[in-house]
């Protein structure tokens, strides 16, 4: 069951969006772009969090954790430009896309490599 987009989610998206400036230039066209994020039937996937959804891992600050590909992090890096899966296991950054739309379109035609 989807849940009402209510002002108070609102508020919360608003108030987030300043925070994704620190990821320039995508952290601000994933909050104009896809704030309610993209989920995969197929995989069961956020390949895309909803912004209220998206964190930084206390370990690693300087990253913004926008999507799950179940064995990795889709994250923004801080002075970092492009889409890297973040495998946690290997503590290892793979570089996927070079922005948001390469990366949306990579997934949806299962070419991304990582």
């Amino acid at each position: 069951m989807d849940m009402p987009f209510t002002s108070s989610a609102y508020d919360a998206l608003q108030n987030a969006t300043p925070d994704f400036a620190r990821w320039e230039p995508l952290g601000r066209f994933y909050a104009a772009q896809y704030p309610t994020g993209l989920y995969c039937m197929k995989s069961f996937l956020w390949f895309l969090l909803p912004l209220t959804d998206a964190r930084i891992p206390a370990d690693r600050p300087g990253d913004l954790i926008i999507g799950d590909a179940g064995h990795a992090e889709i994250t923004l890096r801080q002075h970092q430009f492009g889409i890297y899966a973040y495998h946690p296991g290997q503590d290892r950054y793979d570089h996927i896309a070079p922005d948001l739309p390469a990366y949306v379109n990579g997934w949806r035609m299962g070419q991304l490599q990582f």
